[in-house]
């Protein structure tokens, strides 16, 4: 999926849950995002 901000900026949406709403995430989609999260505490 594209960066939600993107195609936010692309279609020219005021708000980002607009875009959310028309934008469908797979479940693959998910696990890549939760993947690339930084763990490390400070």
């Amino acid at each position: 999926m594209e960066e939600p901000v993107t195609i936010k900026d692309l279609a020219r949406y005021k708000r980002l849950n607009t875009t959310v709403s028309y934008v469908k995430i797979s479940s693959k989609e998910k696990a890549e995002a939760i993947g690339s999260l930084s763990l490390e505490t400070k």
